[in-house]
């Protein structure tokens, strides 16, 4: 897989401020109502065209939340998201729809996102007759060329998903949104189900496929090594928070106590313990990773913090960092 990437695009493609998504929690009968679960906690993000931003924390940290919320695949409950400079949470369902090609999500688990009633032919080019992006006599043209261009033969269209191994199921996820001409491509853990032999391929094939498209990729991942080498700059979230934000480049190990903690999971296999109760906005003060952090000072417990330039690109959340 390629090395780390620095560079960052000037043209903001996808834009997110202040994105708050609560849950309400079931309440029992004659039972106090529960307080929201709130999953994010007012994040901002911005995805460059031809630009990768990566989002990288444990389960129930919030990326898949913040992911949809942006995608509105869910429906924040506060801030604003834009693509290309229009808000899309001013749009009813019809315009919305028009919008949506433009942003296309590769799914976790091809299993999961491919049904399995259908071929690749009918998968593929759902997206092209839905949007009327060619007459029905050229579907096939288009579809056997999203399929060239994920290095699958157009022999495969009569094909269904069992038929394929994880790797070519998800290209042919990965040829479903492309099919569409998307402009940013949003990936949820798109190599965690897949054998190890298999991930490099697939993540080296996003890389080539924006290269050669100018496409805008929001990562997100467990994994911080491979979150480094794909993007251009990481967002690490913890308890619906961004915690850290730097340039893959100067990221590292990182400065906050838990990007240190990614980091030596992954040097080690094995992934981080998540926090069974989290601080959140139903709890406002003191910081949410104090209970597991080992430089934790009084000031940590009562005060929250926020993001604070440590060095030029690079952000933190943490009283006590940089760390040493």
């Amino acid at each position: 897989m390629t090395s780390m990437r620095t560079m960052e695009g000037d043209a903001p493609l996808l834009e997110a401020r202040g994105v708050v998504k609560r849950f309400q929690p079931r309440s029992r009968w004659f039972a106090k109502r529960p307080d929201p679960v709130v999953a994010v906690a007012g994040v901002d993000l911005v995805v460059n065209a031809g630009r990768t931003l990566g989002v990288v924390g444990e389960s129930g940290s919030g990326k898949t939340t913040l992911l949809r919320s942006c995608l509105r695949l869910i429906e924040p409950d506060a801030g604003t998201v834009s693509l290309d400079g229009q808000d899309l949470m001013g749009l009813n369902a019809h315009a919305l729809r028009q919008v949506r090609r433009r942003m296309q999500l590769v799914f976790q688990d091809p299993w999961a996102s491919l049904n399995p009633r259908l071929t690749v032919r009918e998968l593929v080019g759902e997206g092209i007759t839905v949007h009327g992006l060619a007459p029905a006599s050229e579907v096939d043209d288009r579809v056997a060329s999203a399929l060239g261009r994920v290095g699958l033969d157009p022999d495969v269209m009569t094909r269904r998903p069992h038929a394929f191994s994880g790797g070519e199921r998800q290209r042919v996820a990965i040829a479903r949104a492309l099919a569409v001409e998307p402009a940013l491509l949003a990936c949820d853990e798109p190599t965690s189900a897949l054998d190890v032999s298999v991930r490099a391929q697939v993540l080296n094939l996003l890389l080539e496929l924006q290269a050669d498209a100018g496409l805008g990729l929001l990562l997100v991942s467990h994994d911080l090594p491979m979150v480094l080498g794909m993007s251009h700059r990481v967002h690490v979230m913890y308890a619906g928070r961004i915690v850290e934000s730097a340039p893959s480049g100067l990221l590292g190990d990182g400065d906050h106590p838990y990007t240190r903690e990614l980091a030596a999971s992954s040097v080690l296999g094995v992934g981080p313990v998540p926090d069974p109760a989290p601080t959140s906005l139903a709890s406002p003060t003191g910081c949410a990773f104090h209970g597991r952090c080992p430089f934790a000072e009084d000031r940590c417990r009562t005060e929250r913090p926020e993001l604070r330039e440590v060095r030029p690109g690079h952000r933190v959340a943490c009283h006590v960092a940089p760390l040493p």
